[in-house]
């Protein structure tokens, strides 16, 4: 072969390699530009919730699993059904983000109430941040037993002397209405709550109270007026305690009042019932607690001082001051406190002093009578 031919043959074989090359590199290009375009169209739910769980257990999270889940529905806006059977379904780009910044910031122990910014109690949605203790179900345990020891209390029979003077103003609807006005004037149940927080117990008896039917109140009762105050020391606290005033109350319920005081500082009147949750634990035990509790809630709310006892003394003798003759005081108590709390209220003068047990067995609420 002679060299033009050679030259024309190599210049053919280059061109082939060429050729194959250029058509090689735009076979991976169009591979990469692929699955960056798949990419770009979302991520699937179940890979994205994968992730999310794996780094929630390697950051050692109590409830990983549930945690990235409840993050994950509420990101997507989803429900549990959406993701049980939707495990494909594309997540977009920014979403997938957001999700990832969130998981993020729960590797680091912010709770998972802070971080959506409410949590549900008695069945009721409350807004909670960084200025309020989450409220816990022991709690409920507390609320359950105020709303069934007081279901008597919130009604008043109307005497028989009214109906017996009064024959023909029995039937009138109108005569009636206005004896209900009356009595409820003359017998408003009055309750407080001492270390509101979030709200959540003047809230919720507020809700229940007046809605709880009691089987032995007969038609001739009527339900008093029911007057609820609360009371908490930080100003950040009260206002997410009056956010959860407006989110829950219905037309038929009390209104609460909410102002700032120290302890009893502030507080002026008598009342029927008296109820506190305060901070009961001892402040060293404080330190030892995980860290979604010491480092993240507000230290205000938990640290009882030395022996976590400092505000059931002052509860003890200070609400004698404030509470009716035959009034109630209900606290709720830390799981080692079912004996050191009664002790100090039976000094105080306290009667009928009670201890409540939690769902596990263990100390949760005392209630105890002003003579």
């Amino acid at each position: 072969m002679d060299k033009t031919t050679e030259n024309e043959a190599g210049k053919i074989r280059t061109g082939e390699v060429r050729g194959s090359e250029v058509r090689a590199n735009e076979v991976r290009k169009g591979e990469v530009r692929g699955s960056r375009n798949e990419r770009d169209s979302g991520e699937k739910l179940s890979a994205l919730f994968e992730e999310g769980r794996n780094r929630l257990k390697n950051a050692e999270i109590p409830d990983w699993d549930y945690d990235s889940r409840e993050l994950l529905l509420w990101i997507c806006n989803l429900t549990r059904m959406e993701l049980l059977m939707e495990p494909d379904r594309l997540v977009d780009r920014e979403t997938a983000a957001r999700y990832r910044e969130y998981i993020q910031k729960r590797e680091s122990h912010i709770p998972l109430q802070y971080l959506m910014g409410e949590c549900e109690f008695m069945g009721l949605p409350f807004f909670v941040n960084e200025n309020v203790l989450i409220p816990r179900q022991d709690t409920e345990v507390l609320i359950e037993w105020i709303l069934e020891r007081e279901k008597d209390n919130v009604c008043f029979v109307i005497p028989e002397k009214i109906e017996k003077d009064n024959p023909d103003r029995a039937e009138d609807n109108s005569d009636r209405e206005k004896d209900s006005r009356k009595v409820k004037k003359e017998h408003t149940y009055k309750l407080l709550d001492v270390c509101t927080g979030s709200g959540c117990i003047a809230v919720s008896l507020a809700a229940f109270l007046y809605n709880r039917q009691n089987p032995s109140i007969t038609e001739k009762s009527i339900k008093k007026a029911i007057h609820i105050d609360a009371l908490d020391i930080s100003e950040p606290a009260l206002i997410v305690a009056e956010k959860n005033a407006e989110r829950n109350r219905a037309s038929q319920q009390p209104a609460i009042r909410f102002f700032q005081s120290n302890m009893f500082q502030n507080v002026e009147e008598q009342y029927d019932v008296i109820v506190s949750n305060p901070p009961y634990i001892p402040s060293a035990v404080v330190d030892g607690l995980m860290e979604e509790v010491k480092d993240h809630e507000p230290r205000l709310a938990l640290d009882g001082t030395e022996d976590g006892l400092f505000f059931y003394r002052i509860l003890a003798k200070e609400s004698k001051n404030y509470l009716k003759p035959g009034g109630r005081l209900y606290l709720e108590i830390g799981h080692d406190q079912g004996v050191s709390v009664p002790r100090i209220l039976t000094e105080a003068g306290f009667i009928r002093i009670e201890v409540k047990k939690d769902l596990a067995g263990n100390d949760r609420a005392v209630a105890a009578v002003f003579p």
